[in-house]
């Protein structure tokens, strides 16, 4: 079981040494016109920012602390700030789904993979969903506001949080956006909304009881959280199952468990073997 505080990422650590230093030396370069240039040298610039980053995904083992590291370190080498390492969130969430659909077509799409590999595949699933998970802590959905013509997202949403006794200043917002399909005008579209600083961000949720009861505000899960949520709910009570931090939680009345797989939801709910 996870701890509730951290986000886990379980992976296998390198052999020795020797091999991680051989990998980063043979990896470190990419071409650019007809020539080599070291990503961690000046001759880099801002569009190799997602190869250097997930060159340490690949080949150093990482943990929710060492992810925090990995941000400031990005941030110094590339000479950001946090608004514009937020500014290249969709870039890197994109990279980290892609990895995670390449590893699936490994691990389910062929039969004939040997499954010592499928094996080696599952704690890389893990890693990349957990990152995906950290990258999206800073995001809200909102959901049940009517879009107005005259006002952008951003000052939607400080209007939302206005409301709430929130204070929200125009530069602690990233990006804001409406999201999904406008069905004949039936539904309001959910706005996504990602925040500079965690700290601002949390503030909203804590006060989230003032809301119109027509609005309603959530954490923007990833993917695999999110199904692993939707499951869930479709086995208990809608209030035994919530999200926190990223991570969904079940509370049976005695203690809270996270659930990390639909496999680990019928062995903690309904008692069933888990087979993921």
């Amino acid at each position: 079981m996870c701890r509730p505080h951290h986000l886990p990422v379980f992976v296998r650590l390198p052999i020795t040494m020797e091999i991680i230093h051989h990998r980063f030396q043979k990896l470190k370069f990419v071409e650019r016109n007809g020539q080599q240039i070291n990503l961690l040298t000046a001759g880099a610039d801002r569009n190799h920012l997602i190869l250097y980053v997930t060159l340490i995904m690949d080949i150093v083992y990482i943990d929710a602390n060492q992810i925090v590291k990995l941000d400031k370190a990005v941030r110094s080498r590339f000479k950001l700030n946090k608004k514009q390492l937020a500014a290249e969130s969709p870039r890197l969430h994109e990279c980290f789904l892609q990895k995670r659909r390449n590893l699936i077509k490994i691990y389910s799409q062929q039969p004939s993979t040997p499954k010592r590999e499928k094996r080696s595949c599952t704690p890389r699933l893990k890693r990349c969903d957990d990152l995906a998970a950290y990258n999206q802590l800073p995001n809200l959905r909102i959901y049940g506001v009517k879009k107005e013509p005259q006002k952008n997202t951003d000052q939607t949403v400080i209007g939302i949080c206005a409301s709430i006794d929130v204070v929200i200043p125009d530069e602690h917002i990233s990006v804001s956006h409406r999201i999904g399909r406008n069905k004949n005008g039936r539904k309001c579209r959910a706005t996504v909304v990602r925040f500079v600083h965690w700290r601002t961000r949390q503030f909203i949720p804590i006060n989230k009881k003032q809301l119109d009861r027509n609005i309603s505000i959530s954490e923007d899960l990833a993917l695999t959280n999110l199904t692993i949520f939707k499951y869930a709910r479709l086995k208990v009570e809608k209030k035994q199952v919530y999200m926190w931090n990223e991570l969904v939680m079940y509370n049976d009345g005695i203690k809270r468990i996270c659930l990390n797989s639909t496999g680990h939801v019928n062995s903690s709910i309904d008692g069933k073997e888990d087979e993921d």
